[in-house]
């Protein structure tokens, strides 16, 4: 909070949990659950998902959030709030990707637990094919998150007429 009582991004710039502040102290936790993922080779219940390109992609978001990617997939309101989580809290994005890829299902956790959300995606959305040149990662995790918001319509790579599935209300 500024001396206006308002929030501005710069005020929290360089602090601890602001926009400026992954360092290798907080992705080490997220590298170290890649890790295990490779190591153990746990099954994926994302038939179109390779478990190796998704680990390739985790690592170098958690590395570089600025690379999480929409691409054709109208996801941009979403992939927003993702990437802002992924540099914020790259062990719990991480994490959350993985339980994603291994349960089916996974708890998007930020500061505190107390505040989680479970996404349980659907299982046409889980069968569903990434849109042709969409990374892995970003599919998986905003797609889930997506479909999740929406309390009318499941999420798919063929949205319907004017991409209506895809899209983010203020609600």
């Amino acid at each position: 909070m500024n001396a206006k009582n308002y929030f501005t991004d710069s005020a929290a710039l360089g602090k601890e949990g602001g926009l400026d502040s992954t360092t290798a102290r907080r992705q080490l936790p997220a590298l170290s659950l890649l890790d295990a993922f490779d190591n153990q080779r746990p099954p994926g219940l994302w038939p179109h998902i390779d478990r190796t390109r998704l680990s390739r992609e985790l690592r170098e978001r958690v590395d570089n959030p600025d690379a999480i990617d929409q691409n054709p997939a109208n996801l941009c309101g979403i992939v927003s709030i993702v990437r802002t989580w992924a540099f914020d809290f790259p062990m719990e994005y991480v994490r959350f990707a993985l339980e994603l890829y291994t349960r089916g299902k996974a708890q998007m956790i930020g500061r505190s637990a107390r505040m989680a959300r479970t996404v349980n995606p659907s299982v046409d959305l889980r069968h569903a094919a990434p849109p042709q040149g969409m990374p892995h990662a970003d599919w998986i995790v905003a797609a889930s998150v997506r479909e999740s918001l929406n309390n009318v319509f499941d999420y798919s790579p063929g949205e319907g007429i004017f991409s209506v599935k895809a899209w983010t209300l203020p609600s």
